[in-house]
């Protein structure tokens, strides 16, 4: 137990913990009757992760996902809420561990708790979604088949849940009809405010977010999506590093060419006669009207892996 609270209020110790061999009884911990031991224990874990690729490859060997993602179907909001976190903090940057999280069963328990009744664990549910969707394409269709789209929406709907479009961006950040439905949700504001934020980005992952964004751009995207990717551009372009500017600049150009290419290509075609509203509501029917968008053909040009964020708790359980 101290050695899980040293793990979650010292930083400067947490390194040192796993050192001393300290990861498998803290991981021994998930296996207790007691709830809040778990929430301890799982908490322990997430806070291990970030910035340590030791520490999540020693919590990993040791068995603790299989033993995460069995919390998520704990009674406690709390726990489950923990649980989410920490399978977030071990997908972020590791396709291994994504991979290991998605085989372990993870997604038809993380998708129910984005409708829970406490906020928090909706948050950490959607948080863990997004890293586990980015630069993953299994994991991306898994999420689809677990019927994520609507409850996503639903959040970015009722409270502009900066955790859940984000999710739902990184399910194909380089697909126009993700950002339209981001869009139609309200999505996009809270997300560009989420890319202002200075703090919980490395350089890299912005870099990869305007890249993404740049092959959105490239993807014939409609009056929606093209305003949408200018508003999540505007803070990647006035971002204190040369490398985010950038490449927020070049997506920025290609935004511009797709314009112009649209502008050119609608005044050299005939008009086409509207669809009928029957055949509009067949259509909407046969393709799903509530399933995740078709993904993009295009990949986005950053293939590195990795994740666009560490979300951080937004409240403290124990």
């Amino acid at each position: 137990m101290q050695l899980a609270r040293r793990a979650i209020n010292c930083e400067a110790q947490r390194n040192a913990i796993a050192a001393v061999g300290g990861i498998p009884p803290i991981i021994q911990l998930l296996r207790s009757e007691r709830p809040h031991v778990q929430r301890l224990a799982a908490r322990a874990l997430g806070s291990l992760t970030p910035g340590s690729d030791a520490n999540s490859a020693a919590i990993v060997a040791a068995g603790a996902i299989p033993l995460l993602v069995s919390l998520l179907s704990s009674s406690k909001d709390g726990t489950r809420a923990q649980a989410a976190w920490a399978l977030g903090n071990l997908a972020c940057s590791n396709a291994a561990n994504k991979a290991a999280v998605a085989a372990a069963g993870a997604f038809p328990l993380l998708v129910p708790l984005l409708s829970s009744s406490s906020a928090n664990t909706k948050e950490q549910a959607a948080q863990a979604l997004g890293n586990l969707a980015w630069d993953s394409t299994p994991n991306r269709a898994a999420i689809a088949a677990a019927g994520a789209a609507d409850q996503l929406l639903q959040m970015i709907r009722r409270s502009g849940s900066q955790s859940a479009a984000l999710a739902y961006f990184c399910c194909d950040p380089t697909s126009p009809t993700y950002l339209e439905a981001i869009s139609a949700a309200g999505g996009i504001p809270p997300l560009a405010q989420l890319f202002a934020q200075p703090e919980g980005w490395s350089e890299r992952e912005l870099v990869c977010a305007a890249d993404s964004l740049a092959a959105c751009a490239s993807n014939q995207p409609s009056d929606a999506a093209a305003m949408a990717i200018a508003a999540l551009l505007a803070p990647l372009l006035s971002h204190s590093s040369a490398a985010v500017r950038a490449q927020a600049e070049a997506a920025e150009s290609a935004l511009a060419d797709a314009g112009a290419c649209a502008a050119t290509c609608n005044a050299s075609q005939p008009a086409v006669p509207p669809a009928t509203p029957a055949a509009d509501a067949d259509a909407a029917e046969l393709s799903g009207a509530h399933a995740l968008p078709e993904q993009s053909r295009a990949s986005p040009a950053c293939t590195s892996g990795g994740c666009l964020l560490h979300l951080p708790l937004h409240i403290a359980c124990f």
